[in-house]
């Protein structure tokens, strides 16, 4: 891939003899056009083109969280969002799982969750501040962000800043994968979480008088309490310019 810089004739758009040109941000470029390959559509090929539609085609119903979480990501790479988040989670022996996908990317402090209500169409969620940690701030934002495999389709439940300590959103049905993300106000993003559940006994459940269900007034104590994975995703390493 070449840069075209503003000359007199500038950048163009489309096929010129063996080479295509089109704009990537803010940035004209070129590419050579494809050489004739051999085409043996062999199982392990056909396998391995399946998993990459598959996941780009995640990509592209993950955009909401992706435009937040691989954000910073993009621009280092000169990517969009989608492509950066394919580049990361891209495998070439399996289709990572969805608790496996890192849906941000970023050096921002995730909030240490301590438990969750998933309940009668509902999240409710707890965590501490972990403001002794460098780079936590108590105005940092907790994004929650929910995806319908059946559906295709991520949408944001809500946020609530890491000083709050909890909050709650209605749970769309359907939409049983939750990611956090933690943003700071610059901008800046955490790695994701991925909310997996995991069942308290009764008597290591915390106190419900002080969780607050946003736009909706208070709830009511559930019976049940989960609390999160404490697995965290990892940024991937810088990838140099060429």
């Amino acid at each position: 891939m070449a840069k075209i810089y503003q000359g007199i004739l500038g950048g163009f758009e489309g096929r010129v003899g063996p080479v295509v040109g089109y704009r990537l941000g803010s940035k004209w470029v070129v590419r050579r056009l494809p050489h004739q390959v051999c085409n043996p559509r062999t199982e392990r090929q056909v396998a391995h083109r399946m998993m990459f539609k598959e996941i780009v085609r995640l990509a592209s119903s993950l955009l909401p969280v992706l435009k937040v979480g691989f954000r910073s990501q993009a621009q280092l790479w000169e990517m969009t969002e989608g492509n950066a988040f394919v580049k990361t989670n891209w495998r070439r022996d399996a289709m990572p799982e969805l608790s496996e996908l890192k849906v941000s990317v970023g050096a921002v402090p995730m909030v240490d969750f301590t438990a969750v209500v998933r309940e009668g169409g509902s999240l409710e969620a707890r965590w501490e501040k972990n403001l002794m940690v460098s780079g936590a701030k108590a105005d940092d934002k907790v994004h929650f962000y929910a995806y319908s495999e059946s559906e295709r389709h991520c949408c944001k439940l809500g946020s609530a800043e890491r000083r709050a300590k909890h909050a709650a959103f209605l749970l769309p049905e359907g939409y049983e994968h939750v990611w956090a993300v933690v943003e700071d106000r610059q901008g800046r993003i955490s790695n994701s979480k991925y909310l997996v559940d995991f069942e308290l006994p009764a008597s290591e459940s915390p106190n419900d008088s002080d969780i607050t269900m946003v736009g909706t007034g208070e709830t009511e104590a559930k019976d049940s309490i989960v609390i999160i994975d404490s697995r965290e995703t990892e940024a991937p390493e810088t990838v140099p310019r060429e």
